[in-house]
């Protein structure tokens, strides 16, 4: 017998022939006394009655097929089985959680390992997401690298970057520490301004301000003794002179409001208007560079469209500007916002085009213009307020040191080397302050000059900007540069002389006015006569009088003998130059060249035989026949094909087709009246009709009922069989339109019956008419009893045709309206028995003999008003009965 501790039901003989039992509930062993490996989850127990106590496997999360009954794990979880061997760099009783400095992001993820640098970590192990515990100043997923403004990493962190916080971007170099400096900046710890560059400042991109001082040095400090000034508009009194302008220019109207206190402007069309800043903004604004420009703005309405023009800077010859939301500044709205632009050329700053920074100190040194774009919509104000340029000044105040004063090279003077030194003058003076000093060049005979013109203050009897001739009275060579260099002349009389290189003669140079030669013998050019009489009698030298029309730099302007012109220039001729030459008109006396002499360009084709001249004076060339203006160059009104060369053509447009008689210059097209057609405009275009002064009018023949689109001359248009109306749009009687089939179709032979008979009650309606139009208006006399045998006829004939209209539905409109015409004739008729009826009360008292007759009358009347209402009311039901019998027709 075995003993199997009631995990097994039998026994079987093993390998050895020896008794074991064949164990269930994981159990194995020679009597089922030990768990199976990899169910030790629970302590073995011996199986009973009431439980077989089974071993149960162990939860190793998948990752392991090894565990071990831990019986300390089971009394604290009531779990047993710990696991070994896991997989996937997992750990822990059931292989639930990563080993030590490794993680996974997922439950069911592979653990990965953590890999933190064991220099910057705190220690290897991470976090759930892989992120290393990093030393002061470390950074990064593996804490592998420096926070920025952190450096040199090592068993203690990074350490701090000490860097010059306005110099530096506040990052330094992670392996060195040296400092990252702003543009301008430099040194390790971005503790100085790089050469050329001045005034280290926290508030600037740039870290320093570049030196100015009008491009003559780069050496400059912060000057000292200047302190902060505002200029400032804040409207509490008036518009403060400043004025509004339109984009090209033009001037518009400002608006100050005492109870806002801020100027205004407003545009009817999108076209934006521009608030323009008055003189004390202007000028020499130097020193606001690198500060701000402020003002309030608001807009009536939310509509803006903004440009790359809504702030504009000039001066200099320079022009810049930038959107209104540049420089973080908002969209206008309705409420009042501040914008603030900083004057420098920064990129932070976008002010296009792009200047260099000594370019755009240079447009704030002459700035000659500051627009404020107003308006933003069509109709919507712009509303501008506390308008602010910080700038500084000499004196006591809150100092500041954005003002340069530069250390200026040889040749230049004053705190931005605007002024050349003694000794040194403008190279280029128009260019003012910005122009190089260079020495001055006096050969020797000075020693100074004027800095702005160069010009020297000569000695040694020498003259001239350089001191490069002698002066009047005096000869020789100035430029030899000795105090002996310029002698008196030997000329007695004569104000100044000169040596002849050559033959070293010293000649007159400065003879009486209008003379010349060695021994002024000469007239001088532009001069005319004989001074010494050698061709007749002395005439002293005078000047031509060409009356300025020669070119006073030219040479042999006149004869020097007669004074006769010979050089006249602006398009004159003559012995003085005083009429205009052939092809020219004009007055040549003019004091202004443009007034005087101008070409006559004569049309070619409208001049008599092409000729080129004209009248001198009014300028009014030859015309050809019919041709007009001052240059023949056009027809007169009514005529055409000036390019005819042959003078030009009537127009021959016709009265009444024409709109003015006048047509095309060129192809003698008349302009017509509408409708009107022709090169005379003298018939009407197709399809038109009555000509007349008012033009054609349109057939609008209808296309589907006429024969053609053109009419008659009376307008009716040819109609296709079966359709009427003077535009051929309405079907004849008896004829009816067919939406599925084009036209008119006759109607089916069935209808003849009701037209005949349509017809015929046509002709007894007229009888009626006739009938009831002539009761009581007859010349002879009319009895009672006739009277009421005709009113009883009439109401027969209505009777009669009310039956006639029930019998037929097909009643044309025309019928239906005689009979209304009918019906109101009764009523007339009515209306007098019953003012006869009045009359005859009216006489009751007259004559009592006449009171049966009287009687008897009123008898009558009142049988006839009973007949004639009798008839009134059948023509009504005639006239409702053919209105009903017409809309069934129709439908």
């Amino acid at each position: 017998r075995c003993k199997c501790n009631g995990h097994a039901s039998e026994c079987v003989k093993n390998e050895l022939g020896k008794l074991v039992c064949n164990c269930k509930h994981n159990t194995f062993g020679v009597d089922c006394e030990k768990c199976l490996p990899f169910f030790n989850d629970r302590p073995w127990r011996r199986a009973t009655a009431e439980s077989a106590n089974e071993c149960l496997p162990c939860d190793c999360s998948g990752r392991s097929q090894e565990c071990y009954f831990d019986p300390e794990l089971y009394r604290a979880t009531g779990h047993g089985g710990h696991c070994t061997s896991c997989a996937g760099n997992t750990d822990g009783p059931r292989c639930e959680r990563c080993r030590d400095s490794f993680y996974r992001l997922g439950s069911q993820e592979a653990c990965l390992p953590c890999s933190c640098n064991p220099v910057g970590s705190l220690s290897t192990q991470c976090d759930s997401y892989g992120q290393c515990s990093c030393k002061p100043g470390v950074m990064g997923e593996k804490c592998d690298r420096c926070q920025p403004g952190f450096h040199s990493l090592s068993e203690a962190g990074c350490r701090p970057c000490s860097c010059n916080a306005a110099g530096s971007t506040g990052e330094c170099n992670i392996e060195t520490g040296r400092c990252a400096c702003k543009d301008n900046v430099e040194g390790f710890h971005c503790e100085r301004c790089k050469p050329g560059f001045f005034h280290l400042d926290s508030s600037n991109p740039r870290g320093c301000t570049p030196c100015f001082c009008f491009g003559h040095s780069s050496v400059c400090t912060s000057a000292v003794g200047y302190s902060i000034h505002s200029i400032t508009s804040n409207f509490e009194f008036g518009e403060d002179e400043w004025r509004a302008e339109q984009r090209d220019g033009l001037e518009v109207s400002l608006q100050w409001s005492a109870e806002t206190q801020d100027i205004s402007v407003i545009s009817d069309t999108y076209f934006p208007m521009y608030f323009v800043a008055p003189r004390k903004f202007l000028g020499n604004q130097v020193l606001s560079y690198g500060q701000n420009l402020t003002f309030s703005f608001r807009v009536d309405r939310r509509d803006t469209r903004l440009s790359a023009e809504d702030l504009v800077l000039e001066g200099a010859g320079l022009r810049v500007s930038v959107p209104l939301i540049a420089q973080g500044n908002s969209y206008p709205r309705e409420n009042v916002q501040t914008y603030t632009f900083r004057l420098h050329e920064a990129a932070d700053y976008p002010w296009r085009p792009a200047l260099t920074a000594f370019e755009f100190q240079k447009l704030l040194h002459n700035l000659t213009s500051i627009k404020i774009r107003g308006t933003y919509s069509e109709r919507s104000a712009g509303h501008l307020d506390d308008v602010t340029i910080t700038s500084a000044r000499p004196g006591p105040g809150v100092p500041v040191a954005w003002v340069e004063s530069c250390s200026c090279p040889v040749g230049y003077e004053g705190q931005f080397c605007e002024h050349c030194t003694s000794g040194y003058r403008r190279e280029t003076p128009s260019l003012g302050p910005y122009s190089p000093c260079v020495p001055c060049t006096c050969n020797g005979h000075s020693e100074t000059c004027d800095p702005e013109t160069g010009r020297c203050n000569c000695r040694d009897n020498t003259a001239g900007t350089h001191c490069e001739k002698c002066s009047d009275g005096y000869y020789g060579d100035a430029t030899v540069g000795t105090a002996s260099d310029c002698q008196p002349c030997p000329c007695p009389g004569i104000s100044s002389c000169a040596i002849v290189p050559r033959t070293k003669e010293v000649v007159c140079t400065s003879c009486q006015a209008g003379t010349t030669g060695k021994r002024c013998e000469l007239c001088d050019d532009a001069y005319f006569g004989d001074p010494l009489g050698r061709n007749g009698a002395v005439r002293p030298c005078r000047l031509c009088q060409c009356n300025d029309n020669i070119d006073p730099n030219a040479v042999g302007n006149c004869d020097r003998q007669t004074g006769e012109c010979l050089k006249c220039i602006y398009n004159t001729a003559g012995f003085y130059c005083d009429r205009c030459k052939d092809g020219f008109f004009g007055n040549p006396l003019a004091p202004d060249p443009a007034d005087k002499c101008r070409a006559c360009h004569c049309n070619p084709y409208g001049t008599v035989n092409q000729q080129t001249t004209c009248n001198q004076v009014t300028g009014q060339c030859e015309c050809l026949s019919h041709v007009t203006g001052r240059d023949c160059s056009a027809c007169e009104p009514g005529f055409f094909n000036l390019q005819s060369g042959h003078g030009c053509e009537r127009c021959n447009c016709h009265a009444l087709g024409s709109t003015n008689g006048q047509c095309d210059i060129r192809t003698g097209q008349c302009e017509c009246q509408p409708g009107v057609t022709g090169q005379h405009c003298d018939r009407c275009e197709g399809n038109h009709f009555g000509f007349g002064s008012q033009g054609c009018k349109p057939c609008d023949c209808d296309p589907e009922g006429s024969r053609s689109l053109q009419c008659q001359e009376n307008g009716h248009c040819e109609c296709k069989e079966g359709f009427v109306g003077s535009r051929c749009n309405q079907c004849e009687e008896n004829y009816f339109y067919n939406r599925s089939w084009p036209g008119c179709q006759e109607c089916p032979a069935c209808y003849r019956l009701v037209k005949d008979k349509v017809v015929e009650q046509r002709q007894r309606l007229g009888e009626l008419e006739n009938l009831i139009a002539n009761l009581g208006t007859r010349e002879e006399t009319v009895t009672d009893e006739a009277f009421e045998e005709r009113l009883k006829q009439a109401e027969r004939e209505v009777t009669e045709l009310l039956e006639e209209a029930q019998k037929s539905k097909d009643v044309d409109q025309g019928l239906m309206d005689r009979l209304k015409d009918v019906n109101s004739t009764l009523v007339s008729q009515l209306n007098r028995l019953r003012n006869i009826q009045g009359t005859v009360r009216d006489t009751e008292n007259l004559a009592e003999q006449a009171r049966v007759r009287v009687e008897d009358t009123e008898d009558l009347i009142s049988l006839a008003s009973d007949m004639l209402e009798k008839a009134k009311m059948a023509a009504d039901n005639v006239v409702s009965v053919l209105l009903r019998s017409h809309t069934a027709g129709r439908g």
